[in-house]
Parts: structure tokens; sequence; C-alpha cells
């Protein structure tokens, strides 16, 4: 899973994968907040990523 950090409320947006990369489908990368509704866009270095191996 992919996310990133609302700088508003500082809540975890969940985004999908083809939002992340070179050969990303959005070129502008703009979300809004479902937490406080803030509109704000992110760059490649500012998506995280969660880790589900269990380690």
């Amino acid at each position: 899973m992919f996310y990133v950090i609302c700088p508003t409320c500082e809540a975890h947006f969940a985004i999908p994968s083809n939002a992340v990369g070179p050969d990303r489908t959005d070129p502008w990368n703009v979300v809004q907040c479902d937490e406080c509704n803030a509109g704000f866009d992110y760059d490649d270095e500012d998506v995280l990523s969660e880790d589900h191996s269990g380690d």
C-alpha cells in the first residue's frame, strides 16, 4: 500500500500504485484529505509504502 501524509492534519491518505513513479497516470498528484478536506499535492519522494511482509 502506498500513502502520503496530509500536511494539515497528518492523516495517512492511501494512493493507488499507478500514482507513483514515472508511469503515473495523473501528472499533477493532487488529492483531497478525507479527514480535514484539505487539498494538497505531493511528489514521488513524499510517497511512503507500508510493508505487509510481517517482519
